[in-house]
């Protein structure tokens, strides 16, 4: 078995430029990216409501819930509606 790219297996993840799987943003000045966590939620698990399917991971967990606020960095990006 032969190891993927890491670009290519990002760009797998993430989707067409057009109509992305997961939403994105790319910070230039320190390179790093960043990624909807719903939609990763989304992504991962085929829940039909990935917000909600979060919502209750973090009442179950409460070390996720105690570190939230350090590992998740709010983001401008845009909706699926393109807002």
């Amino acid at each position: 078995m032969s190891e993927d790219n890491p670009t290519d297996a990002l760009a797998r993840f993430i989707g067409d430029d057009e109509d992305p799987t997961v939403r994105y943003t790319f910070d230039e000045a320190t390179g790093e990216v960043y990624f909807a966590v719903v939609d990763v939620i989304a992504h991962l698990t085929d829940s039909n409501d990935p917000a909600q399917y979060l919502k209750r991971m973090r009442q179950r967990d409460q070390e996720l819930k105690a570190s939230w606020k350090e590992m998740v960095k709010r983001r401008s990006m845009p909706t699926r509606g393109g807002q």
